[in-house]
Order: structure tokens, then sequence, then C-alpha cells
């Protein structure tokens, strides 16, 4: 099936501009040595507001009100969001001596103690009282951490694999061991795969076996080297697990200048130009964020060049737009009608609406 390129959507450019209202910016003032090192995140956990500041401290707001309603000092500022369960807080911690992930209370931000793993660098998942991800542990891990033995049950090495999302299932997991190298661990920590006819070629030697793919489709499908080729421009590179996006019924990649729709069975059902999408200023500059944000079974919420864009792929037209290029945007987060924008221009949180 040839790929659907879309003509140029003028109508949309002449009338489709949204403002945008601000309803929420938080009040810290940083200072330049602060800026300068710069690593930030936000988190949204029901009514909590969690933002991680370049100054090293950790704020919970209400998310409602805008209130504040605690801020602690954590020594480590990090762009991996944190995690909440269960009323706890898991956040990057550094206490003068080593890396780690400590536990604080939800509504109070008291301290609960120091996690025997490093900041986690992706976000994990609890079950049955055991905490599944990656961190660093050991130079750089999968792991399963009981949280209330506080012991690491299990962990597996995978190296610069730890920065790279697992998917977790719910049998096993499909974790990254470095580029396109994936393998299946079990909940036990047991790997799935271990008598395969071709063995791993990766310094990972405890992996015996991996499969080689870039990235896993909304049913389950391997997104290869090859698709990558033929879908953007003969780069085998161009598709990793951080510019896909699943929902139940489709996949979407986001490459450059090409927004990828796929349907069941890794059929194509759109490719979007991009750059029919906006003005040629904003194309000349190229700069600014890329990112898919959330999508529904007709629309996909994405950011291109800074440009906040919901498009119907079903319609094949643009619904909203909005500039943020003002805001500089360095990390976003889309929560239902709300997104919540850390700005690169002055280190704020900022919470819009469109």
């Amino acid at each position: 099936m040839k790929p659907t390129l879309l003509p140029a959507v003028f109508f949309f450019i002449a009338t489709t501009s949204f403002s945008q209202k601000e309803f929420f910016r938080s009040t810290q003032k940083f200072s330049a040595s602060e800026m300068g090192s710069f690593y930030s995140s936000v988190t949204v956990d029901g009514n909590l507001l969690l933002f991680i500041g370049v100054d090293y401290k950790l704020y919970a707001y209400d998310k409602t009100s805008g209130g504040q309603k605690w801020v602690t000092p954590i020594g480590y500022k990090a762009n991996t969001q944190c995690f909440v369960a269960d009323g706890i807080v898991y956040a990057p911690y550094y206490n003068d001596k080593y890396e780690s992930t400590a536990t604080f209370e939800a509504a109070t931000g008291k301290f609960i103690k120091v996690l025997p793993f490093g900041p986690l660098r992706t976000i994990p998942v609890l079950k049955n009282d055991v905490l599944y991800g990656t961190a660093l542990y050991e130079a750089g891990s999968l792991f399963g951490y009981d949280i209330k033995k506080d012991s690491v049950l299990w962990w597996k090495f995978i190296a610069h694999g730890v920065s790279t999302q697992p998917y977790f299932f719910d049998k096993y997991i499909m974790a990254n061991a470095e580029a396109n190298n994936w393998f299946k661990i079990n909940y036990n920590g047991q790997l799935i795969d271990t008598s395969c006819k071709e063995k791993a070629d990766i310094f990972v030697q405890d992996i015996p076996c991996i499969k080689k793919f870039c990235a896993l489709t909304h049913d389950g499908l391997e997104l290869d080297a090859a698709f990558s080729k033929k879908m953007f421009d003969n780069d085998e590179e161009a598709i990793t697990s951080e510019n896909v996006l699943r929902t139940a019924q489709h996949s979407f990649v986001l490459y450059e200048k090409k927004l990828t729709v796929i349907a069941n069975k890794r059929k194509l059902l759109t490719l979007v130009d991009l750059s029919l999408l906006i003005e040629d200023s904003i194309k000349e500059n190229n700069i600014g964020m890329s990112k898919l944000l959330a999508a529904s079974d007709e629309t996909v919420t994405f950011v291109y060049l800074n440009q906040f864009i919901v498009y119907n792929f079903r319609q094949n037209k643009v619904e909203k737009r909005v500039d943020l290029s003002s805001r500089e945007p360095y990390q976003l987060l889309l929560d239902n009608d709300k997104l919540w924008v850390i700005s690169r221009k002055d280190g704020l949180l900022y919470g819009l609406s469109f």
C-alpha cells in the first residue's frame, strides 16, 4: 500500500490558530548556574502535580487550586518523571555521598527512606508489592524490588538500555539491552528465551538471545530497521521506542517532518507531511521541540517545531494549533485538556489551556 501524502492545508494556516490561556505559573527564581545545567521534569498523579526544578528541589502542587502543598530538597535534578503509587512518591535523590531513589509521603512531602538503587531512568510498574523498572543499579539494570522487604529481588545488567522504556506485559517484560537489542524476561527475573540458534552479539554477555527491532506496535508486532527504511527515506534509525505512541487501535510514529499512523498488522493508514501544516517562516528556523503527546480513535496530539497540533487522521484535517515558541518548551505533559510546560527560558512550570 502506498503512503497517503496529504495536500497542503492552507485553510488551516489561515483560520485555525488558537490562543492559549495561562492558568498556572510556578514562582521560583532560578540562578544562572542552576539554569546552566538544565534537567527538569513534571509529573501528574490524580490531583497531585510534581515538579523537579533545576534548583535540586521537588515541588508539589494541588493541581486544581494551583496552591503549593510542599517542597523538599532532593539534591538532584532529572528529566525522568517521578513515580507515584499508594500515596508514595518515588523521586531521584542525592545525599552528598551517592545517587539513589528516595520515597516521600505524597500528601506531606515527608521523607521516608532511601532505596537500595540509583535514580529511576524510566517509568516503572508496581505489581503485587514489587516495583519493576530500570535504574542505576549495578551500573545500569532492569530489576525487581520488594517494597515491603526493602530488597532487590533480582536484577539484570542492560548497560545503556537502562534509559529505554521497557514494555510491561501481563506475564513478561520486553526490555532493551542497548541499540535495537531486546529480550524477554519474566517477573521473577528469569530469561524466557535462552536456546536461540543465533546467539546475541552484544557485550551484555549474560543475555544470550535477543530480538532485533526498533519498537513494538500497539498489537505487539515489531517495527524493525527494514520498516524504518521503507517509511522514512531509507533511514533505518528513524524509528525508536521513544518516538512511537501506541493506543488500543493504532501506533503513531513522529520523525522529522513525517507523521505515520499504523493500523493493525502494520498496515499503513496515513502518512502526513507535517511541513505542509505550518508556515514557511517556522520551517526555515527549523528549531523547537517535536514530540507525540496523546491519541484517540480519531485524533493525535503532538508538538512539531514548537507547534501544538491536534490532528484528525480520520478526516485528514487539523483541529487545533497553538504556537508554543515563546514558551521555549523543554518538557511537555498533556493532562486531558491541560498542557503542562517546563520552559527552557526561565525554568518555570506553566499550565496552559486552549
